[in-house]
């Protein structure tokens, strides 16, 4: 049992940013949870990517992971977790 969220050991060390992003991840919808579990997340999207500042809205998050894929397949942009 860790007895505090700030509590770290030798695999991770958990921070507010940590726990913020991983929180955000689970406010995804169902069938973009499934493709980052299935890891078929298209691999011009990083998790950071949809970690950090996410839409609240389910049909926004979409757009953006659609957006993300569309900016690097016309090299406008590297996914941020790479750069």
């Amino acid at each position: 049992m860790v007895p505090h969220w700030t509590a770290n050991d030798s695999r991770r060390v958990l921070n507010r940013s940590y726990i913020s992003c991983m929180i955000n991840l689970t406010t995804l919808p169902p069938d973009i949870q499934a493709v980052i579990l299935n890891g078929t997340l298209p691999e011009e999207v990083a998790l950071f990517d949809l970690a950090t500042d996410a839409p609240q809205c389910w049909e926004a998050q979409r757009r953006r992971i659609d957006e993300v894929v569309a900016k690097a397949s016309a090299n406008k942009t590297r996914a941020i977790a790479l750069t």
